[in-house]
């Protein structure tokens, strides 16, 4: 199908070359002339009903955000085309112009087709109205602090959970990053690595909104910067473990203590001498009936070879459904016991003996060296737990549904002994957690490091009826449009601790999140506004490389044009005429 345009042109084109044949035809004395105009007229008509477009460069507005120093706003003069946006001191230059947000700059400033943005980057709020806007951004030096940080939104009580991120700081080595409880005493410390990046693990030993802080030290022991962490610890579910062993132990007895005391199930059954057992069920404990009702089958060497093969079978089964199985190695294993768990894709072969070695994750300076059996797990497996020395002490891989551990720590329980029992609850928390059956619903996707005025989104929720309560108690109801794919916008007005509750749901039931003040965590703000700010120009960039934009050149340019030239057309014809008749 013909386009407009070139429907038009073949019927101006056709004109034209009618004309002109016909000026050819007569014995003008200004034909070729005629024939030139005749092409002309022709062209100009064409560019008036379709004007063609040309590309006129507009103006560049300098913005001023907020962490921009003497040194950057130096250049910028005391020029009309730069603004400062709300959060510079007027003490910086109180002659720059100033404007409530960008969209109102822009419109003060119309023809703005590129932006200089110095400082920080724009809030979130103003970030929409730069879009399709070439941008160029100058950012400020960051200040020393946690500038990187990332770490759960929720955590199962008694579980252990790790926060990892990045410091800003001169020096970036060897500075001390500081983990307090919500009772404001240490619960961890470590140390930065070459590049200013740390982990560090905490335990939640309690349920509900837990209130740590993570601090730079600096040499002095005084702190550099200090953010507040929030994390919502549930007890959830509580996970049913069984345990078959085959003789009592240190480790056995410290493993069930703990599991019951974080409320953990424990039904055990613990070999005291040959056919006599201490049973802590009431029903038989490996059938269908009870590998069904558990998360988690923890099995010694000695107990898996008592098992008969319909037993087995029931066990592996049981795997695929979704049961975790964690086996332990105590001692020594005789080949038919090695060829057993081989069969479960356990291939673990005999090593040399190895001195006792502090776990890679004890990264505390009394860390503790334990021993473990000298038995090499294959490298198919995940690490879970490696010790400092490079040995795999825990490890799993899937199968169907569920997962298959090995562990050949054989003395952790001596971190009970030593008085640091969070030590062994977080070891052992985060074997069980990764091995045992998933059960429940995925948690809603909080807002992590929310601000007083800034927009926070809330995914992952399923259907209507979600709502957000302040620390005042005042609800606000969350709208989520038929496109928003399960997430909903709030903008918190206070700081403090904030609850999503669905209607007709108990209190329990809903998920804590925390809102910061404008004064904490300065430093993570900052290198977050510019992370989002970089994005922002590098996606300008292919918006509009040249600062440029499109104009139409004014049709009526090309009409005067076009009347000229018939004028002209039709004085030369006259005058032919003329002269033919004197």
């Amino acid at each position: 199908m013909i386009a407009m345009p070139q429907l038009v042109a073949l019927l101006i084109a056709l004109t034209v070359a009618i004309a002109i044949f016909c000026v050819l035809r007569s014995n003008h004395r200004w034909r070729w002339p005629l024939v030139s105009g005749q092409v002309l007229a022709g062209a100009m008509l064409y560019l008036f009903l379709f004007p063609p477009q040309a590309t006129e460069t507009g103006g560049t507005l300098t913005i001023l955000t907020p962490g921009i120093t003497s040194e950057q706003l130096a250049p910028t003069g005391n020029s009309a085309e730069v603004i400062a946006l709300p959060g510079i001191a007027n003490e910086l230059d109180s002659r720059i112009a100033r404007a409530p947000d960008l969209a109102t700059a822009l419109r003060r400033h119309p023809q703005t087709s590129q932006l200089q943005i110095i400082g920080n980057g724009l809030p979130s709020r103003d970030r929409t109205a730069a879009r399709g806007i070439a941008i160029e951004f100058d950012a400020a030096p960051l200040p020393d602090g946690i500038v990187e940080l990332s770490m759960p939104e929720h955590v199962q009580v008694s579980n252990r959970w790790r926060a990892s991120g990045r410091i800003q700081s001169t020096p970036l080595a060897n500075r001390a990053i500081e983990l307090r409880d919500p009772a404001d005493t240490v619960a961890a410390s470590v140390r930065t690595d070459a590049e200013g990046r740390f982990n560090i693990e905490g335990v939640a030993n309690a349920s509900g909104l837990l209130r740590y802080s993570l601090s730079v030290r600096n040499a002095d022991g005084n702190a550099l910067d200090t953010v507040p962490l929030a994390i919502d610890a549930r007890s959830g579910t509580p996970l049913r473990l069984l345990i078959v062993a085959a003789v009592p132990s240190a480790e056995l007895k410290y493993l069930r203590r703990w599991a019951t005391d974080a409320g953990m199930v424990v039904d055990s059954q613990i070999g005291l001498s040959e056919g006599v057992a201490l049973r802590h069920a009431e029903k038989p404990l490996v059938d269908a009936a009870s590998l069904g009702a558990s998360d988690l089958l923890i099995v010694d060497e000695r107990s898996w070879a008592k098992l008969d093969a319909p037993t087995r079978t029931l066990v592996t089964d049981a795997v695929d459904g979704g049961l975790g199985l964690l086996l332990r190695v105590t001692a020594p294993i005789a080949s038919e016991g090695l060829d057993a768990w081989a069969e479960l894709g356990m291939y673990i072969t005999a090593g040399d003996p190895a001195p006792p070695s502090a776990l890679r994750d004890d990264t505390r300076d009394d860390a503790l060296a334990l021993s473990h059996l000298p038995y090499q797990l294959p490298k198919s497996l995940a690490p879970l737990t490696v010790s400092r020395d490079g040995e795999v002490v825990v490890g799993w891989h899937a199968q169907g549904r569920g997962r298959i551990g090995v562990v050949t720590l054989a003395d952790s329980y001596r971190f009970v002994l030593a008085g640091s029992p969070d030590r062994h609850g977080s070891l052992w928390a985060s074997i069980t957690t990764t091995l045992a059956r998933a059960r429940g619903a995925s948690p809603p996707q909080m807002p992590a490091f929310t601000r007083i005025g800034e927009r926070a989104v809330i995914c992952d929720l399923d259907g209507t009826g979600w709502q957000v309560e302040a620390p005042d108690a005042v609800q606000t109801a969350l709208l989520l449009g038929e496109n928003s794919g399960g997430c909903a916008a709030y903008w918190p007005a206070s700081a403090g601790a904030h609850r999503l509750i669905k209607t007709g749901d108990s209190a329990s039931s809903g998920w804590s999140f925390d809102v910061l003040a404008d004064d904490q965590a300065r430093s993570l703000l900052a290198a977050q506004t510019q992370r989002a700010m970089r994005d922002l120009a590098t996606a300008s960039v292919s918006v509009n490389v040249a600062s440029a934009r499109i104009a139409n050149i004014p049709r009526l340019a090309w009409l005067l044009a076009w009347l000229s030239v018939m004028t002209l057309l039709w004085w030369v014809e006259r005058r032919d005429y003329q002269a033919s008749h004197d």
